[in-house]
């Protein structure tokens, strides 16, 4: 499992694209707490098939519920731009559980139609550019262009293996 250490670690965009959807899930929980977000938990999976009803972390902030949904990808449906259906399915899961905010967190890059179709919904988008920004305060050497380490590689491959066969 991914831990408030391993956040820690976290140097490179190669790093963020580098993770699981499951690790980047808790990298997003660790990366706002660290900005203040409370009460932050991960939603589980509901079955081996099942979804978590279209909520990653729920957290708070000034009391108020916010919803996130992390999306760790190398390319969407769009190449490298956050599809908007995104965006569109969290602001349905506010409004179905009457929750005034939502924050999208994602490895790709956002353009002017989805922060315009966000800011409408009252949602916060956190790009890779507006992450590696963040991540900066947290690791000043923070690099978005740093290569991944050979000995990380092995690390990672050995990791992936290990849930291959382990779980």
């Amino acid at each position: 499992m991914f831990t408030r250490e391993n956040f820690l670690q976290i140097c490179s965009a190669a790093d963020l694209r580098d993770m699981d959807w499951k690790d980047f899930e808790w990298f997003s929980k660790y990366f706002f707490e660290y900005f203040g977000y409370e009460r932050t938990h991960v939603t589980g999976k509901h079955g081996e098939f099942d979804g978590d009803g279209g909520i990653d972390i729920e957290m708070y902030k000034n009391n108020e519920k916010i919803y996130v949904q992390c999306k760790r990808w190398h390319v969407g449906f769009r190449g490298t731009i956050l599809p908007l259906h995104v965006i569109r399915e969290l602001g349905g899961c506010l409004l179905r559980d009457n929750v005034k905010k939502g924050i999208v967190i994602t490895t790709l890059n956002l353009d002017e139609s989805g922060k315009k179709e966000a800011k409408f919904m009252n949602i916060e988008l956190y790009g890779l550019a507006e992450i590696i920004e963040k991540m900066k305060m947290i690791h000043p050497e923070f690099d978005a262009q740093k290569k991944i380490g050979f000995l990380r590689k092995i690390f990672l491959i050995m990791k992936a293996i290990y849930r291959l066969f382990v779980g």
